[in-house]
């Protein structure tokens, strides 16, 4: 079967997401400075073999390995040291994370993060781990570790810590985290199906003046 009967054009799967003037938005709130229309254009010889929304999904999909990220390293480091020092270890590697991960995107991992991304797995881990520590009597881990998953889970850290990620990303990245992990989504499935992508740069230079135009 032809990869163009295999992976028709897709619309919007269900309001995945909306394309609009100033770029494409998902439904968990992510912002990426180009339309449906020049990815489709930039990233042509890719959606021979996948498509937009299979991209998207895959970006969304890595961009909430962060959250995964400082939630997983806190529920490892209550186990192994003090309620204090965990809670400065996983914010640690939340932000460290948040700032690194836009250029280490692997499709390769990505059925592993989608299952560790689950907040159903995240929920299993935590009332395992509680309970070791409520079973030891230990108080400060037991309460770091439910106040710890509440500001994860609720997005209440991340919110506060989102200005400094964003100012340690742009010493990084040139482009948004969002607009750099769904380019590295594209490249990284051109190579896998040996595509060449020659207007990737003009699809940069392009969300970099969408960017720059922002408010």
């Amino acid at each position: 079967m032809p990869a163009s009967a295999a992976h028709p054009p897709d619309a919007p799967d269900e309001g995945f997401y909306a394309d609009t003037p100033r770029g494409m938005f998902t439904a968990a709130g992510t912002w990426y400075h180009t339309s449906e229309a020049l990815l489709r254009a930039y990233a042509a010889p890719v959606l021979k073999h996948t498509s937009v929304v299979d991209l998207l999904k895959a970006a969304e999909a890595w961009l909430a390995t962060p959250l995964t990220m400082g939630v997983g390293s806190l529920v490892l480091a209550l186990l192994v040291l003090p309620a204090w020092a965990a809670a400065i270890v996983s914010v640690g590697v939340y932000v460290g994370w948040a700032v690194l991960s836009p250029s280490l995107v692997s499709l390769t991992a990505l059925p592993l993060v989608r299952v560790l991304n689950s907040v159903w797995v995240q929920g299993l881990a935590y009332v395992f781990v509680l309970s070791l520590l409520a079973a030891q009597d230990a108080m400060t881990g037991l309460t770091v570790g439910l106040l710890g998953f509440v500001l994860y889970r609720w997005r209440l850290l991340p919110r506060l810590l989102a200005p400094l990620i964003r100012h340690l990303q742009q010493q990084v990245h040139p482009l948004p985290a969002p607009d750099q992990v769904l380019r590295a989504v594209v490249v990284r499935t051109a190579m896998k199906h040996r595509e060449s992508l020659p207007e990737l740069e003009a699809m940069e230079r392009d969300i970099i003046e969408r960017w720059t135009r922002s408010p």
